[in-house]
């Protein structure tokens, strides 16, 4: 797994670098990225993105909108569309991160500014409304005030060009690296783990409690398979659940409501030996989750 600071051999970033020279670069998002935990690998993505942007010698700052967050640190909040404009007027170029474009709209006209969005997923139908009077007045739309995008993964990039959007797409992927850990010894322990599993097997899963997204019954069903004389799976979610420990047959199950810090987190994926994922993907292409967990050395499997 590349570390973020092999970024620049990434033309697209590199591209984009260049066209941000001499600019004034604000990332403007509802929630604080640089702040653990960073509940969605969106928020880890854009997190990077700014650290790589900063040693790459672009200057980039990050407001937020306060969001139900208990941590601030030294940030201002924007509250109202006032404040939003007086901050954005000092910059050229506002990479839009979970905030609506709308907001934004006369300030874009009347300071002439640049308005770059990430797009992390796409469903792979596209609807038919795409193709009615309201689809091509909302592409139109679109057109006249996103001036650039950044898409995670070429299947984003071919998805946006479907639903005819002609502006600069920049292919940049995520990356992940952990500050905590040995890269090369958890790509050992992921090596001996193909080779064999262990009796006693290890398994989490990170993320909401929903039978679209996890099917909680499933996934014990197919552990139960594989075999094991003790396999534990331990579920971190902040679903409303009530935590509990259960067993079924030579399954143990450990729902518990946390979120993880990322030296928790490297902690919880280097005991495990498998990462269940879910079978499709919801907010974002690639899944951070199972990066991180391929990073740590476990065997991701898909339910």
């Amino acid at each position: 797994m590349c570390s973020c600071d092999n970024l620049d051999y990434y033309s697209e970033f590199a591209e984009w670098v260049a066209d941000l020279r001499q600019s004034k670069v604000l990332i403007l998002s509802n929630r604080d990225v640089t702040v653990e935990p960073r509940l969605r690998g969106e928020d880890y993505y854009v997190y990077k993105l700014l650290e790589q942007l900063k040693k790459s010698g672009i200057r980039a700052d990050t407001f937020y909108l306060s969001k139900n967050r208990t941590k601030f640190y030294q940030q201002e909040k924007m509250n109202n569309m006032e404040n939003i404009e007086n901050v954005v007027k000092k910059y050229d170029v506002i990479l839009l991160h979970c905030i609506s474009p709308f907001k934004l709209l006369k300030a874009k006209f009347k300071y002439n500014l640049k308005l770059i969005m990430p797009v992390f997923f796409l469903w792979n139908k596209v609807s038919s409304a795409f193709f009615n009077l309201k689809g091509l007045l909302g592409n139109i739309f679109w057109q006249l005030i996103i001036s650039d995008y950044i898409a995670t993964s070429s299947r984003v990039m071919k998805g946006l060009r479907v639903r005819g959007i002609l502006r600069k797409i920049y292919l940049i992927p995520p990356v992940y690296e952990c500050k905590y850990c040995n890269p090369i010894e958890n790509a050992n322990k992921l090596r001996k783990l193909k080779k064999r599993l262990p009796r006693k097997i290890k398994v989490v899963y990170i993320g909401s409690l929903n039978d679209k997204r996890f099917p909680l019954d499933s996934a014990v069903r197919k552990l139960r398979s594989y075999g094991a004389s003790v396999c534990t799976l331990d579920v971190y979610t902040t679903s409303p659940i009530e935590q509990e420990t259960y067993a079924v047959s030579n399954v143990t199950v450990n729902i518990k409501k946390k979120i993880l810090l990322d030296k928790e987190k490297c902690k919880v994926l280097r005991e495990a030996h498998l990462f269940i994922a879910p079978k499709r993907q919801t907010t974002m292409d690639p899944s951070m989750s199972v990066m991180e967990a391929t990073y740590h050395g476990d065997i991701v499997i898909r339910i």
